[in-house]
């Protein structure tokens, strides 16, 4: 007896000793990461920082955080700043590198142009890295209840529901990736710059998002270093249902010169005729040419066996966006 109990009280000296040590290491850790970024240049703060959940679990929390995200765009020198008021990771003692991120109060995002902040009634997610020495990302899960989102730019929108998903893939620096939102609403403001004219529901029933995300590097704690870049983007399942207009695409696009994407996306949109009005509306399409445009999208849907069903294959080359032989406008940028 006397030495079960001492194997027991040996074994709990042993894992209150490694949970001390674990906390040390953690906090050091995000210390660390947040001083590397800001010796690259990049915004990364916080106020304060916490862990507490002894001895079983590990409850990190993170006061007013800030994290820049450079913009890649042609000519854009600039960060996207995200602020949190708090930031919530969990975990077990025992798996580290399990972790439950909850993200309670209001974002914002910082953007050149404009603030955009978003408020929910829940914001949460699950995020896993492989057991390994490099940290690699492995999944993560991320659900957003009752969201609404608001710019400073006057326009704003609200979701009843969004998830996020994605997981690593066998082939290096692939990610799955998986999105969704549903009941999406924009306000009068937004509303009047997408659909002038209402010719579309006031909501957005699904936005539906499966594919495939290929990096020039993989997602690990060298990411800080190596600067993934998207590669390749495949789209499997792409859906917008909006009234009774429906619009999926298929197909994959790679970065190609000058950071240009390439590739081929095959689209195919369901009661079509409210786009065309809207595309006129908002200037996309010259209001002379709109006949013309209405009599190639007939004949497309005739040759479909669907009077308002047209299949559009989109090519991506040579920095333009054609359908055929007519040019639709620029490619965009990876």
């Amino acid at each position: 007896m006397r030495r079960l109990i001492a194997v027991v009280l040996i074994f709990a000296a042993l894992w209150f000793g490694y949970w001390f040590v674990a906390r040390a290491a953690l906090e050091r850790g995000v210390a660390d990461a947040f001083r590397n970024a800001r010796a690259e240049g990049r915004v990364a703060r916080y106020q304060s920082l916490g862990v507490t959940g002894f001895p079983n679990r590990f409850d990190m929390t993170l006061d007013e955080v800030a994290l820049g995200l450079p913009l890649a765009a042609p000519g854009v020198s600039a960060e996207a700043i995200w602020h949190a008021p708090q930031v919530q990771l969990i975990a077990l003692s025992y798996r580290p590198n399990r972790m439950i991120a909850v993200l309670p109060g209001a974002q914002m995002l910082t953007l050149p142009d404009q603030k955009i902040t978003l408020i929910s009634k829940q914001l949460a997610a699950n995020f896993n890295l492989a057991a390994d020495t490099a940290l690699s990302f492995d999944s993560l899960a991320l659900i957003g209840d009752g969201v609404k989102i608001t710019s400073t730019a006057g326009w704003a929108a609200t979701l009843k529901q969004g998830r996020l998903a994605a997981n690593r893939l066998q082939v290096p620096a692939t990610y799955r990736v998986g999105f969704e939102a549903l009941d999406l609403a924009p306000n009068p403001a937004l509303r009047a710059r997408i659909d002038p004219n209402g010719d579309l529901p006031a909501v957005i029933g699904k936005l539906h998002l499966d594919g495939q995300l290929t990096l020039s590097a993989p997602l690990d704690r060298h990411a800080g270093e190596t600067r993934p870049e998207p590669q390749a983007i495949t789209l499997s399942d792409a859906r917008l249902d909006w009234g009774q207009t429906r619009i999926t695409a298929t197909g994959t696009l790679h970065r190609g010169a000058g950071g240009l994407a390439e590739g081929q996306l095959d689209v195919k949109i369901t009661h079509w005729q409210p786009l065309l009005n809207i595309a006129e509306a908002d200037g996309a399409i010259d209001p002379a040419s709109v006949p013309t445009w209405r009599k190639a999208l007939q004949a497309l849907a005739q040759g479909s066996g669907q009077a308002d069903t047209v299949d559009l294959p989109l090519v991506f080359a040579g920095g333009q966006i054609s359908f055929g032989f007519l040019p639709l406008g620029p490619a965009p940028h990876f």
